[in-house]
C-alpha cells in the first residue's frame, strides 16, 4: 500500500509536474510566436530599408550613367563640330589658294589687256599716220598728174 501510495504521489506530482512544463511550453510558445511576429515585423522593415536604399544606388547610378551620357554626347557633339570646322577650314583655305590662283589670273589678263590696248592705240595712230601719209602722198600724185597733163596740154 506504502508503495502504491508513493507511486500514485510520484504520479500526481508528474503529472503536476507535466501540466506545469506544458503550461510553461505554452507561455513559451505565446512568447516565441510573439518574438517570430516581431522578427518578421523587423525583417520587414530592415527589408524595405535595403530595398530603398538599392533603388536610391540604382537611381544614382543611373543619373551618374545619364551624365555620362550626356557628357560623351557633348564631348561627340564637340568632337564632331571640330571635325566640321577643321573640314570647314581646309574648304577655306582651298577656297583662298583658288582665290589667290584667281585674282593672279585676272591680273595677268588685265595687264594683258592693258598691253593690247596700247598696241591698239600705237596701231590706230600709225593708221591715222598711214591714212595721213596716204592722203598726202593720194594728193601729191592727184596734183602731180594735174601739173602733168597740164604740161601735156600746153606742148
Amino acid at each position: 500500500l506504502e508503495t502504491r501510495r508513493h507511486s500514485d504521489h510520484q504520479e500526481r506530482t508528474l503529472e503536476q509536474h507535466g501540466s506545469a512544463k506544458e503550461q510553461e511550453l505554452e507561455a513559451l510558445k505565446v512568447v516565441s510566436d510573439r518574438q517570430v511576429v516581431e522578427l518578421k515585423e523587423k525583417a520587414d522593415v530592415l527589408f524595405r530599408q535595403v530595398e530603398a536604399e538599392r533603388r536610391g544606388r540604382v537611381e544614382s547610378e543611373a543619373g551618374r550613367v545619364r551624365e555620362e551620357s550626356q557628357r560623351a554626347a557633348a564631348d561627340e557633339g564637340r568632337s564632331r563640330a571640330e571635325e566640321e570646322r577643321g573640314a570647314a577650314e581646309e574648304r577655306a583655305n582651298v577656297w583662298l589658294v583658288e582665290n589667290a590662283t584667281l585674282s593672279a589670273r585676272v591680273e595677268s589678263l588685265s595687264s594683258q589687256m592693258e598691253d593690247l590696248r596700247k598696241l591698239k592705240g600705237d596701231a590706230e595712230s600709225e593708221l591715222g599716220y598711214a591714212t595721213i601719209g596716204k592722203s598726202g602722198v593720194e594728193a601729191k600724185l592727184v596734183e602731180a598728174r594735174a601739173k602733168a597733163d597740164a604740161s601735156s596740154q600746153l606742148l
